[in-house]
C-alpha cells in the first residue's frame, strides 16, 4: 500500500478528521495541538518522539 502523510495541518479539526480517515502522519506547525487531538482520538504516543527542525 501506500502511507499518505498530509501537511501543513494546524487546525484540530482537520487533524481529528485526518485521524478518523486513517492517515499514517500528518506534519504540523502545532505540534501541541497535534498531541492534545491525538490522545483525544486515543492515539498513544510512541516511547520516542523524533523532532527535526528549530
Amino acid at each position: 500500500g501506500i502511507h499518505v502523510v498530509t501537511w501543513t495541518v494546524n487546525r484540530a479539526e482537520d487533524m481529528a478528521r485526518l485521524i478518523d480517515w486513517g492517515v499514517d502522519g500528518l506534519i504540523t506547525d502545532r505540534p501541541d495541538i497535534a498531541r492534545q487531538v491525538s490522545l483525544a482520538e486515543g492515539i498513544q504516543s510512541p516511547a520516542h518522539e523524533r523532532h527535526f527542525g528549530s
